[in-house]
């Protein structure tokens, strides 16, 4: 995919150039250098056309790749299930000073309370 980036940012940079050239050739009134500039330019937005259809016939080519099931889907993370799960359990007890799990973390040991009754 480099490649279609070096020519995209080429055909860009030639139409930047080409346009300062048209302006140029304009306000001088050198109408010789003004009619290849105008050539030049528009030869390059040919090739901006090329490119834009290229851009376009990928992007319909991976739109029926994915209707018709032949690329599958990006799977991203199962976000109702981990907000489900909530956060991780003593996530403080790595700290320096922190207390050890024990019977007095959080209600776990012979005297735990319900949660309804909290």
């Amino acid at each position: 995919m480099r490649w279609f980036f070096a020519i995209l940012y080429g055909v860009t940079a030639i139409l930047f150039l080409a346009f300062v050239a048209w302006i140029a050739t304009r306000i001088t009134h050198e109408d010789a250098a003004n009619y290849i500039v105008s050539k030049i330019l528009v030869y390059d937005l040919y090739a901006i056309g090329v490119v834009m259809l290229y851009v376009a016939f990928v992007g319909a080519w991976h739109t029926w790749e994915r209707l018709t099931g032949r690329m599958e889907l990006e799977r991203g993370p199962n976000l109702p299930a981990l907000h489900h799960a909530g956060p991780p359990r003593d996530r403080h007890t790595h700290r320096v000073g922190a207390k050890s799990e024990g019977a007095g973390n959080r209600h776990r040991g012979p005297h735990t309370e319900l949660p309804r009754l909290v």
